[in-house]
């Protein structure tokens, strides 16, 4: 079974606002946040990549439990890294997955994670805050920004 956080990488790889993890010297020489070639990593940011996206899995929401079945009703919790070499990029990128990736998201999708044979309904991606700049990233000038979310599961 994946992750939530590998779940919601699948739904922005899908809906073609990053890619998996590929090697250097596959990347275009000009990556731009619109062009969907920014990788995505679940659980690390590896120091040799200068602008991708991560996702990380932290707690979560219960909402109690149903009344027949007594099934845990739970909305996961996603934290959203973006790294950038400037802000404008980093802005424009963390923008573009807070309002494609999470507010415009298709309700009720299925995705599929690599590896996984399991089919998801993922309900919906929703933000708990804002686009969130963090600053400059220590001795590497490179510009930081988080959103933090929700995603609904029906499996």
């Amino acid at each position: 079974m994946a992750s939530p956080a590998e779940i919601v990488r699948a739904c922005f790889v899908q809906l073609g606002l990053v890619i998996m993890p590929v090697s250097n010297e596959q990347l275009p020489v000009a990556q731009l946040p619109e062009d969907g070639t920014t990788q995505c990593y679940v659980g690390n940011q590896p120091d040799d990549v200068d602008q991708m996206v991560c996702v990380y899995g932290p707690a979560g929401r219960v909402f109690g439990r149903e009344m027949r079945g007594g099934k845990t009703l739970l909305h996961s919790g996603i934290k959203v890294i973006v790294r950038a070499l400037d802000y404008p990029t980093g802005w424009a990128l963390a923008n573009l997955i807070a309002t494609t990736g999470m507010d415009s998201f298709p309700g009720n999708s299925t995705v599929t994670v690599t590896d996984d044979p399991t089919v998801y309904n993922v309900q919906s991606i929703y933000r708990t805050s804002d686009v969130i700049e963090l600053g400059e990233e220590v001795g590497k000038k490179r510009q930081l920004f988080s959103i933090n979310a929700r995603i609904a599961l029906n499996n």
